[in-house]
C-alpha cells in the first residue's frame, strides 16, 4: 500500500515537471481549442503586472533591481516591443521614466518599458567594464535583457535602447560591445566613441545634445566621470563606423534646434542628432524638473521621447 501511494506521487510529480500533455487527460484539447485570437505570438499568455512595478534579482551575485512598465492593454500573448531606458549619474529607474514621459508613450503605443537601477550610495554605471566580465554592469544588462526575452511576450526584433547622461553613454557602450542585439539606440547628453567600437555591428543611432550643457560639454571637456571628445568629432566616428556619408546634411527644425542627418549609411542604417543651440543637460522636451534647473535650459521644441520613439519603429532589427 505505501510502495502504491509512492508511485502515485511520483507520476503526479513527473506530470507536473513535464506538462499536463505529458499524461494524457484533456491538456490537449484545451490547447487546440484556444480561441484563434490566442493562437497567435506566445502561448500560454506570459502575462505581467500591468502598470510600474519593481522587480530585484540576483544578477552574478549581486542583487540588483529594475523597474518594468506594462502598458495597459498587454495581454502577453502578442509580441510587444521593449524599450531598455538607462538612468543618470546618481539618478534612479523611477524618476526617469516619469521625467522622460516614457511611461505615458508606453501606454500610447504599446510597449514594454524596462529601467534597470544602477549600483552605489550614488546610482552609476560602468560603461567600460565589458559584458564578458562577471559582475559588470553590462554583463547584468545583457543576462537582463534575456530574462524579459524569456519572460515576457516580446518582439525581439524590437528591443531598444535608451538612456539619458551617464546612461546615455552605457546606451553608446551597448552600440559599441558587440555583445547586445538591440535594433536601434536613442540618447541623450552622454556619448563617445573608442577604437574598440570598430569591430561592433553597425547601429542606428538618435542623439541629442545642448551647446551649453554644464554637466557634458559640448566641444569636450571632463565630466564627474571622465573626459569626453567634443560632439560633432564623436558622430563622425560613429559615421565611419556606420559607413555614412562624411559630411551630415543639416535642417533647422526651429531657432533652436538643428537636426544633423548623416547619409547615406550601410544599408538600414541611419545615424542623426538634434543640436539644442544654448540648452542644457536635459531631456529636450521634458518637464522642467527643480532638481535638474541648475542643469540649464530645456527646450520645448523638439520632443526627444516622441523622436526617439519613432526612430526606433523606422528600425526593427535587421536579422
Amino acid at each position: 500500500m505505501i510502495r502504491t501511494v509512492k508511485i502515485t506521487a511520483f507520476v503526479i510529480a513527473a506530470c507536473l515537471l513535464a506538462g499536463l500533455s505529458a499524461c494524457g487527460g484533456e491538456s490537449d484539447a484545451k490547447l487546440d481549442d484556444r480561441p484563434a485570437e490566442q493562437a497567435a505570438d506566445c502561448w500560454p499568455a506570459r502575462t505581467l503586472p500591468v502598470g510600474n512595478s519593481s522587480h530585484t534579482g540576483l544578477f552574478d551575485g549581486n542583487i540588483r533591481q529594475y523597474l518594468l512598465h506594462v502598458p495597459p492593454d498587454y495581454d502577453g500573448t502578442e509580441e510587444t516591443p521593449v524599450v531598455f531606458a538607462f538612468h543618470g549619474l546618481g539618478g534612479s529607474a523611477d524618476v526617469l521614466v516619469a521625467y522622460t514621459g516614457w511611461a505615458a508613450k508606453a501606454d500610447d503605443d504599446d510597449f514594454i518599458v524596462v529601467a534597470p537601477q544602477g549600483l552605489g550610495p550614488v546610482p552609476y554605471w560602468d560603461f567600460v567594464t565589458p559584458a564578458s566580465e562577471k559582475g559588470s554592469d553590462l554583463a547584468f544588462v545583457k543576462e537582463l535583457t534575456e530574462q524579459i526575452n524569456n519572460s515576457a511576450c516580446t518582439d525581439e526584433d524590437r528591443v531598444f535602447a535608451t538612456g539619458f547622461s551617464n546612461g546615455s553613454a552605457l546606451t553608446f557602450a551597448l552600440a559599441c560591445s558587440g555583445d547586445f542585439d538591440f535594433a536601434a539606440y536613442g540618447a541623450v547628453a552622454g556619448a563617445f566613441y573608442r577604437p574598440q567600437c570598430d569591430s561592433a555591428p553597425d547601429a542606428s543611432i538618435i542623439y541629442f545634445h545642448g551647446t551649453s550643457d554644464p554637466i557634458v560639454p559640448f566641444d569636450g571637456g571632463p565630466t564627474p566621470i571622465a573626459d569626453v571628445d567634443p560632439v560633432p568629432e564623436t558622430m563622425a566616428g560613429w559615421s565611419a563606423h556606420n559607413g555614412c556619408a562624411s559630411k551630415a546634411s543639416v535642417e533647422a527644425i526651429s531657432s533652436m534646434v538643428d537636426e544633423y542627418v548623416w547619409g547615406p549609411c550601410a544599408p538600414g542604417v541611419d545615424l542623426e542628432a538634434y543640436v539644442v543651440k544654448g540648452g542644457g543637460h536635459t531631456w529636450p522636451g521634458a518637464e522642467q524638473l527643480a532638481t535638474l534647473r541648475s542643469f540649464g535650459l530645456t527646450t520645448d521644441d523638439i520632443n526627444a521621447t516622441e523622436l526617439i520613439w519613432e526612430f526606433f519603429k523606422a528600425h526593427p532589427h535587421r536579422g
